[in-house]
C-alpha cells in the first residue's frame, strides 16, 4: 500500500467537528481544530471501539467505551487504559480533495515534542 491516500471531502468540516472517513481501505477519524485538519485511525487499540463515537476536546479525542484519550496531532496515548497509540496521518486539503500521508513513529515523536513546546 502506498503511504499516500486520497479521500473525498464532500463538505468542509466545521471548527471542532469530527468525521469518519473510509479511504484506501482504512477507517479514519478526521477533525478540524483551529483551521487545521488532523486524522488518526478510528479504532481504539484498547478494545477496538470507534473513536468517532467518543468526543473531541481541543486536540484530545476520548474513546467513548473506556475513556482512553489520544492526541489527535500525533496519535499518542494521553490517558489509558489504552497502552498503544493510534496511527496518525498528515492531512493536506486542496479544494474538495484530501490527501493523507501516514506519519512515521519518529515523525510523531517530533510532532509531539513541538506541540508540547507551544
Amino acid at each position: 500500500m502506498s503511504d499516500l491516500i486520497e479521500a473525498p471531502l464532500s463538505v468542509e468540516l466545521a471548527e471542532g467537528e469530527t468525521r469518519r472517513v473510509r479511504a484506501g481501505g482504512l477507517d479514519l477519524l478526521v477533525a478540524r481544530i483551529r483551521g487545521k485538519y488532523y486524522a488518526v485511525g478510528n479504532t481504539c487499540p484498547h478494545r477496538g471501539c470507534s473513536l468517532f463515537d467518543g468526543w473531541l476536546d481541543d486536540h484530545r479525542i476520548t474513546c467513548g467505551c473506556h475513556l482512553s484519550q489520544f492526541d489527535i496531532r500525533d496519535g499518542r496515548v494521553v490517558q489509558g487504559p489504552a497502552d498503544r497509540p493510534v496511527e496518525a496521518y498528515e492531512v493536506n486539503v486542496e479544494g474538495n480533495r484530501m490527501s493523507l500521508k501516514i506519519v512515521s513513529r519518529a515523525e510523531q515523536v517530533d510532532i509531539a515534542a513541538k506541540s508540547a513546546n507551544r
